[in-house]
């Protein structure tokens, strides 16, 4: 039996980027969010869009991004 693995890829306005790869979800969006928190993502939307993606904001101006996708 194999465990499902995610990689999340954040972007940021600034600048700073980020990729993690795990398999528990739930902890690799936590702690993509406070590494958000820290370049001006100030609004975590702890939802995945359409395109599975995680939207920062602040002050209602977009910040960032965080791409998720499993890992095949």
């Amino acid at each position: 039996m194999s465990t499902e693995q995610y990689r999340i890829i954040l972007k940021m306005e600034d600048g700073y980027s980020n990729e993690v790869v795990g398999e528990d979800l739930p902890q690799l969006i936590t702690t993509t969010n406070a590494l958000a928190a820290e370049h001006g993502g100030g609004d975590a939307h702890d939802y995945l869009d359409e395109n599975g993606s995680i939207i920062y904001t602040n002050n209602g101006q977009a910040t960032g991004r965080a791409d998720v996708t499993p890992v095949i």
